[in-house]
């Protein structure tokens, strides 16, 4: 699992139809934090934080990229020290 925290928009949430505010991209609530969801090529996923103040992006190896229990286990920490909003 690899973990960046990022306060800017990560690029490809700042195309014309971002993941913040495009109600069709692929995403998933765990405890109370919400994720968009990408697939990779190499077959992982990347998800990364929506409708919060700074970003936490996770690349989770293919062997997990169906496991979200890393996502469970974040989720408190993001909650109590990244503010929603956008």
């Amino acid at each position: 699992m690899l973990l960046n925290v990022k306060l800017d928009r990560p690029s490809r949430l700042s195309g014309k139809h971002d993941e913040d505010s495009d109600p069709s991209t692929d995403g998933l609530e765990m405890d109370g934090v919400s994720w968009s969801f990408a697939r990779q090529s190499d077959g992982s996923a990347r998800v990364t934080t929506t409708l919060r103040k700074a970003y936490v992006e996770v690349t989770l190896q293919d062997t997990y990229a169906y496991d979200a229990s890393p996502l469970f286990a974040l989720a408190p920490a993001i909650k109590d020290t990244i503010p929603e909003g956008i």
